[in-house]
């Protein structure tokens, strides 16, 4: 199911003449978890942030990073006040980029549970 899924999203990118990046489409899958309208969507705000170069592989991984630095620090405790303001102005340019925070949200509450 995944590889069908990537391929017929891929199609659509090709379709739309959407350069995507190796690797971007199972983390748009994995994203959707595995339902075609989800991983339609997650493609849809990555491509609302895209630039004339497509969907690139360190875009797509943005928010992934931004999780592990803010379940890291929450880890540690060590979030002291500037960290937590820097946080949030991370969390405002990730949602300021198109992606959907309610997605943001679990995706980092994901990432602490599994920590």
């Amino acid at each position: 199911m995944p590889r069908a899924l990537s391929g017929s999203t891929g199609e659509v990118c090709g379709k739309e003449r959407i350069p995507v990046e190796d690797g971007v489409l199972p983390l748009v899958v994995r994203a959707g978890a595995g339902s075609v309208r989800d991983s339609m969507s997650v493609m849809d705000q990555l491509l609302a942030g895209a630039a004339d170069d497509g969907v690139t592989y360190a875009m797509a991984t943005g928010p992934a990073r931004v999780h592990r630095r803010i379940a890291a620090g929450l880890g540690r405790g060590r979030l002291r006040l500037g960290r937590r303001r820097r946080a949030f102005e991370v969390v405002d340019r990730v949602v300021e980029g198109g992606n959907d925070p309610r997605r943001f949200v679990a995706d980092l509450l994901e990432r602490c549970v599994t920590w």
